[in-house]
């Protein structure tokens, strides 16, 4: 595991519980700024059509620096699972002249990839 910046929580008094998260800070590090400029080299030079498989690259390598109370996350989630999401925003918002993006769109991502998370 690389290095993170871990939030202590303060008291279960709170409610939010004891121990060490760092989930906030995991897309953080030059790491992962790396990793970034890297996956949009790589989507740009392909026109846009390996977001699928970099898109999971990503996450894959996100899951290993999340830590949450001493548990790590795994991600689940496949190109091609991804492919017909990335598909259907794609080809609606074109349709729509981007209104789907701003109204439905940019949250799929996000439901697919919380759909895909579990506990390692």
């Amino acid at each position: 595991m690389s290095e993170g910046v871990q939030v202590t929580q303060a008291s279960t008094d709170e409610g939010y519980g004891t121990g060490n998260w760092r989930i906030l800070m995991a897309s953080a590090g030059i790491d992962m700024f790396f990793m970034r400029m890297a996956v949009f080299l790589v989507n740009i030079c392909t026109l846009m059509i390996a977001v699928p498989f970099t898109t999971v690259f990503y996450y894959n390598a996100w899951c290993q620096k999340v830590t949450i109370d001493g548990k790590n996350l795994k991600f689940t989630g496949t190109a091609g699972g991804f492919f017909m999401t990335w598909l259907k925003t794609l080809g609606l918002s074109a349709i729509t002249l981007s209104l789907y993006w701003w109204l439905v769109g940019r949250k799929n991502k996000a439901r697919w990839v919380d759909s895909n998370l579990s506990w390692a």
